[in-house]
């Protein structure tokens, strides 16, 4: 059956990817609202893979995020497979304490306000290169006519502000649309699932945000790398949305290949930076662990599971994916 798929705005870890050689548009880009985007009527749905090993059988729905909202697709075929699994394990992620994402919390907790700005009253102006603040400008006047006050943040969350308005105005929605899609499955037909996220404790929130730090190139690579990205960003959203939503898997694989650095580098460097100070140097690492080590534990006592994996993880050759190949599983597409 067809059905429309609104996903909910969530900050994620696993997110759009971006060309780092894109040049920021000569003159403002005009944002235009998308049509809803719909799978045709012979579509297979959103693609899916899946590992077998003797009597093993895991089922993967390759997840994308900042596709269009109201994005429509035919759901059957992953509310057929998850109804198959004897238990469904989440996507890889981040929380907190009591199921929040670690960047949201922190907008919790006053002390991280002034981390948002540049030190010592210093403008945009002050701590970019001339190159990248007139990227910046003709950004600003293009996507945040009305924005004041924007000039003394730090450039990471100048890039979160700008990419944030694009991705508004063109109806871009954050989120996985297919959650919603698997967890009411799952609900529906009883099926178990087991949360493979990595939950990272915080001891004391107030001197973890104390001690925040990002280096400063790497709070300028991100707002140049979010500006860089704005001329292709919207288009490539649809594109990859008919894509995702039709099962195109020959597509989305050339997009993959084009091995593009991931966008919400604002949320990657504030997640690691406060991370740091609970002593994890590898977040990353933790949460693809946390992952891997769930899923074992669900093929340990099933023998069908499903699961979901941003494309990204899925299709590249060191992905999140390639422990199980190297485990001996065979991956096919399902068609």
């Amino acid at each position: 059956m067809m059905r429309t798929a609104r996903a909910a705005t969530l900050l994620l870890l696993y997110n759009f990817a971006a060309h780092a050689s894109d040049k920021p548009p000569t003159q403002p880009e005009q944002i235009h609202t998308l049509e809803t985007v719909s799978a045709s009527t012979n579509a297979s749905g959103p693609p899916m893979w899946e590992f077998t090993r003797g009597s093993k059988r895991i089922v993967v729905l390759g997840t994308m995020t900042y596709l269009p909202e109201g994005l429509s697709f035919d759901t059957a075929g992953i509310e057929r497979h998850v109804a198959q699994a004897q238990v469904v394990v989440s996507s890889p992620g981040l929380v907190v304490g009591d199921n929040i994402g670690l960047f949201r919390g922190l907008t919790l907790w006053p002390g991280i306000r002034r981390n948002k700005f540049n030190d010592d009253n210093r403008t945009l102006s002050d701590v970019l290169p001339a190159d990248v603040y007139r990227g910046w400008e003709k950004a600003r006047q293009a996507y945040l006519p009305t924005r004041t006050g924007g000039e003394r943040l730090r450039p990471m969350y100048a890039a979160m502000e700008l990419f944030e308005a694009v991705a508004k105005d063109a109806k871009l929605a954050s989120g996985t649309p297919s959650a919603r899609i698997v967890a009411d499955a799952a609900s529906s037909h009883g099926i178990p699932t087991i949360d493979a996220r990595f939950r990272l404790a915080i001891a004391d929130p107030k001197a973890a945000v104390k001690q925040f730090h990002v280096s400063s190139a790497d709070d300028v690579q991100c707002l140049k790398r979010t500006i860089d990205r704005l001329a292709t960003f919207v288009q490539e959203s649809r594109n990859l949305g008919e894509a995702w939503s039709s099962g195109d898997q020959m597509r989305l694989e050339e997009w993959r290949a084009q091995d593009r650095p991931s966008l919400s580098c604002w949320s990657a460097l504030t997640n690691q930076a406060i991370a740091r100070q609970e002593g994890f140097t590898d977040l990353q690492g933790q949460i693809h662990q946390s992952w891997n080590a769930r899923l074992q534990q669900a093929l340990e006592a099933n023998d069908t599971i499903f699961t979901s994996l941003p494309l990204r993880e899925l299709l590249d050759a060191n992905g999140l994916s390639s422990s199980l190949r190297r485990a001996g599983f065979t991956m096919t597409p399902v068609q």
